[in-house]
């Protein structure tokens, strides 16, 4: 007890620096240099007239934020053409940092910015256990090639209009009254064939499936990221047979097969257990929602 106190004292009263760590933990997977309490990352976007995106990763919560290095980020090649990723950081109010990308979209419309895993240190804790990682959630921004206006000569031809009068001396008063009748009855079955499949494919829903989504919802009012990933693993072990043995992410990735779904049910897991061992990040809604669409992907594959 009276080592961690020294041990607190000696924070508040000299910052801890990357310095003080072992040649080991400074090579610890995603980590950057970051030392602090709660360290969160999250993605902020900003799109120019010109079509450019820049991406900023703002780092908060470090308490050595001078020490902090460029994280490298793997975007997505198909997707966006990296024009810098070099920039100084910049420091932001409160001690964050902000990293900043510039990227142009490949296509017209909108991409994903990839999710990143920022691992930091908290040097209060025992060793072994002093690396926590905060996620930046992936965020959508939209840009790409500004296409430029049409020449004189690729200008449209004018379009002739004729007048309202020769239209209505030709086609009858009566003929307007056609799509609304054909519409009509269009739009009223096309409702009933949906409402129809979703009714069939609501009672052909696996129990376990039902009970999983039932067990999340209430997982989502009380945020509780431990019972999101309970109810995710009682619902593989019905529907893909996992061994009760299998507790951590680690050991479902072994016992099931590599399937999208179960990927990405790896991946719920993961968020959950950072969620409960780190600092706040996913709360119990978003955790539950997750694996909500898990379920619904499992079944699918199923």
């Amino acid at each position: 007890m009276t080592g961690n106190l020294l041990a607190l004292i000696a924070v508040l009263l000299v910052p801890p620096s990357v310095a003080d760590l072992s040649p080991l933990e400074s090579q610890t997977a995603d980590f950057w240099g970051a030392i602090g309490g709660s360290v969160t990352v999250r993605w902020l976007a900003e799109t120019s007239p010109s079509g450019e995106v820049t991406a900023s990763l703002v780092v908060s919560g470090a308490v050595n934020p001078s020490e902090l290095r460029r994280p490298a980020i793997d975007f997505p090649a198909d997707a966006f053409q990296v024009l810098d990723a070099e920039s100084s950081p910049r420091p932001l109010p409160g001690g964050a940092v902000a990293f900043d990308f510039r990227v142009r979209l490949r296509r017209a419309g909108a991409a994903e910015l990839p999710a990143v895993p920022y691992a930091y240190c908290r040097v209060d804790r025992p060793a072994g256990k002093r690396f926590l990682t905060a996620y930046a959630d992936p965020l959508l921004v939209a840009g790409g090639p500004v296409e430029p206006p049409p020449t004189i000569e690729e200008a449209p031809r004018p379009v002739t209009v004729l007048p309202i009068a020769s239209l209505s001396s030709r086609v009858p008063a009566w003929a307007w009254l056609i799509p609304v009748a054909v519409t009509g009855p269009l739009a009223v079955g096309l409702r009933r064939l949906i409402d129809a499949r979703t009714a069939r494919r609501m009672r052909a829903l696996h129990p376990a499936a039902a009970t999983a989504r039932r067990r999340l919802a209430d997982a989502a009012v009380r945020a509780n990221p431990a019972a999101v990933s309970v109810t995710l693993r009682d619902y593989l072990a019905a529907r893909r047979r996992l061994p009760a043995v299998a507790q951590t992410p680690c050991e479902v990735r072994a016992a099931l097969p590599p399937t999208p779904a179960l990927l990405d049910a790896v991946a719920v897991l993961e968020r959950c257990d950072a969620a409960r061992f780190a600092s706040p990040g996913d709360d119990g809604l978003a955790l539950a929602d997750a694996a909500g669409a898990v379920v619904v992907r499992c079944e699918g594959e199923s």
